[in-house]
């Protein structure tokens, strides 16, 4: 599922250069994946690539500005929630490296 949110990224990312509109499930993919990494790099002491990180900013000013902050807090909520519950399911260092392996290009 992770590897299709990483494309949807790279699409959308693309769509956004071309000042296209975001729907709500580009929003809600692009809330997902930021909460995910923002997650991520907290538990597992990763640094966020900054070029992504001005991206994935600029998507979500535009999502919130289209659609509310509620859209948007709720793909954030099940992501963190996700993160937690693959942390206790596999443990830490299993969750770290999955999500650095998968994710590689998205960390500095």
């Amino acid at each position: 599922m992770r590897k299709t949110l990483l494309l949807m990224f790279v699409l959308w990312a693309n769509a956004v250069s071309a000042q296209d509109v975001p729907d709500k499930n580009e929003c809600e993919m692009n809330a997902d994946l930021a909460s995910y990494l923002i997650t991520i790099s907290a538990y597992c002491g990763y640094q966020r690539d900054s070029k992504y990180e001005s991206i994935l900013a600029e998507i979500s000013k535009q999502c919130i500005s289209l659609y509310g902050e509620p859209l948007t807090a709720n793909a954030s909520m099940a992501a963190i929630h996700s993160v937690k519950a693959e942390m206790a399911d596999t443990g830490r260092s299993a969750a770290c490296l999955r999500a650095y392996s998968e994710y590689r290009e998205f960390f500095d």
